[in-house]
């Protein structure tokens, strides 16, 4: 989305010279923000697990890990490791994801990506900020 904001930033600059553009980030429903926050945890608990399996199993009073463990994780670790890693990462960027691009004019919304489902088309944008330009000056 950075990248979209540059260029709609760059286009509206150029067509309004002294035009001030400010991004900033939509805000993450709490309940996405907490999923987020757990699955960081689950993450890490993951990597201990992988870790210090064999010795966890021996604390909670196993003979030997199960055979499940021993086959799927301690035999591969670093590809269990950074398996968690990535699944985990990708979970929490698509928790934390909005895909908002929402374009204001001096309080009023000139187009959301979120009511569109889409990405608005450079003309359409100029256009819209301009009527709205336009039609302050006369008011």
């Amino acid at each position: 989305m950075k990248g979209a904001f540059m260029q709609a930033k760059q286009l509206l600059q150029q067509r309004f010279s002294g035009m001030e553009v400010v991004g900033s980030t939509y805000p993450v429903p709490a309940t996405k923000q907490a999923l987020a926050q757990g699955l960081g945890l689950a993450q890490m608990v993951g990597f201990g697990f992988v870790i210090f399996g064999d010795k966890l199993f021996e604390l909670m009073g196993y003979a030997a890990p199960p055979e499940l463990y021993v086959q799927h994780v301690a035999g591969n670790r670093v590809g269990v490791g950074v398996g968690i890693w990535f699944l985990g990462n990708f979970l929490q960027n698509q928790l934390l994801s909005t895909g908002a691009f929402e374009v204001f004019y001096d309080g009023t919304l000139v187009f959301s990506k979120l009511a569109q489902g889409r990405m608005p088309v450079v003309e359409e944008l100029l256009s819209a900020v301009e009527s709205l330009m336009t039609a302050r000056l006369h008011n």
